[in-house]
């Protein structure tokens, strides 16, 4: 079966990492399904937001992560996998914006507007999901070919994007504003702050987005490059050592 599998693959052009990512974010969409009828959540509409909206951001997260890692590992598979880690986040968040415009709204657009124009919370969940939808219309091959040189511009609205949205679930947990607890000199609860999730994923994106400075960028692709002339030079000098 697996090797039938891997010839399978091989013919359709498949690397088994985006094999993974394929299977792996429908595994977590099932393992939700059950874990939504096994807790039997009293809150169902809180539940569904929460899940929805974490995986949505984790996925772009690892679709940021994906030239970073790059980077750091000289491994180029991981460009494969970018697209589809980004395609699926904007799924996620496509039905967290859903969920929170039938269920928690019901349609009604009013009380939806004013949410989007007067609380930041939405105001930024809002404009992230808004920078979402072209990059996710455009995310074909096709359009890549039309736009050309464009594309890669307008795809550069993935970094407001995690960035807006990490804004966005720092509010939803409701986390103290960190300039209030700097003045009040409260460093212990600023330290606590710092290590809780929703600090955490921004972070992460700000190193991600550091690692993509040329200036920071070069010189660990150098040592990179270097370490490997230096292996291929050892393993060249001792060829019995492989």
């Amino acid at each position: 079966m697996i090797p039938a599998l891997r010839q399978w693959m091989r013919q359709n052009r498949i690397h088994w990492l985006t094999a993974a990512v394929h299977v792996g974010v429908a595994a977590w969409a099932v393992i939700h399904v059950i874990l939504f009828y096994v807790e039997d959540p009293v809150d169902t509409v809180d539940w569904l937001t929460a899940v929805t909206g974490r995986t949505g951001i984790n996925l772009l997260l690892l679709s940021l992560a994906c030239t970073p890692l790059i980077t750091l590992t000289g491994w180029s598979p991981f460009a494969r996998v970018r697209r589809p880690l980004g395609v699926y986040g904007f799924a996620w968040a496509a039905v967290h914006f859903t969920i929170y415009i039938v269920l928690f709204h019901d349609f009604y657009w009013e009380d939806i507007v004013s949410d989007i124009l007067n609380r930041n919370i939405y105001r930024v969940g809002f404009a992230a999901f808004a920078l979402m939808v072209p990059m996710a219309i455009t995310s074909t091959r096709g359009w890549q070919r039309r736009l050309k040189r464009h594309w890669s511009r307008l795809h550069k609205f993935m970094y407001p994007v995690c960035f807006l949205a990490a804004l966005h679930f720092i509010w939803v947990d409701k986390r103290p504003n960190l300039w209030e607890l700097l003045t009040a000199g409260q460093f212990s609860d600023i330290a606590g702050q710092l290590v809780t999730g929703s600090y955490l994923r921004m972070e992460l994106i700000l190193l991600l987005l550091l690692l993509r400075v040329p200036a920071i960028r070069q010189p660990i692709v150098q040592a990179r490059n270097r370490r490997k002339r230096r292996k291929t030079a050892a393993s060249a000098k001792n060829p019995r050592a492989n």
